[in-house]
């Protein structure tokens, strides 16, 4: 795909005719997938003045925040999204990626927990709470859910090493607990 022709396409159609949120939804997805992420936003936002009921506006505005390390308007954003559209997972998977980069683990984790609820044949997300439980030493969680993620797609290998490293971690910490005299 041709991303500079793709952005100049966009950008000499929001010049000829009236401005619509897709014009500027569009051309703030060639802006991130640029890596122009301030610059997306700035579309996002755009296109949110003209549509403030499109969920996705919010949840791609989101994600291109929490790529400029945003982490609480990208909360934000995802907190709207969600409110408009409950029942899709990949919303709540991205606002417990900003909760976990904050370090608010209980709050990652019930994002998770909902998005898989609503979609649990999804292995990136039991590969993505599996991470945060490894980070909570949850190893005996973080294990289950890898193998989850396995069992879903069995030909990612960071999965099976994911749980390959869990496993020994639980292990490491097993033989150096104190012993019983």
């Amino acid at each position: 795909m041709n991303l500079q022709g793709a952005y100049f396409d966009f950008s000499k159609a929001l010049e000829l005719g009236p401005a619509n949120d897709d014009k500027y939804f569009n051309r703030g997805i060639v802006k991130a997938e640029l890596g122009e992420f301030v610059s997306a936003i700035d579309d996002y936002s755009k296109a949110i003045e003209l549509d403030k009921n499109d969920a996705n506006l919010y949840n791609y505005r989101g994600v291109a925040f929490y790529n400029t390390s945003n982490f609480d308007k990208a909360i934000a954003d995802y907190d709207q999204s969600i409110k408009l559209d409950p029942k899709d997972p990949l919303k709540y998977e991205n606002r417990a990626l900003a909760k976990s980069a904050k370090e608010d683990f209980k709050g990652a984790l019930e994002d998770y927990n909902k998005s898989l609820e609503l979609d649990n044949q999804d292995s990136e997300t039991f590969n993505l709470r599996g991470v945060l439980k490894h980070t909570m030493l949850d190893y005996d969680g973080a294990i289950v859910d890898y193998t989850n993620a396995i069992t879903l797609d069995e030909t990612n290998e960071t999965y099976p090493t994911r749980a390959g490293e869990a496993f020994h971690e639980q292990q490491l910490r097993w033989l150096s607990r104190p012993k019983a005299r």
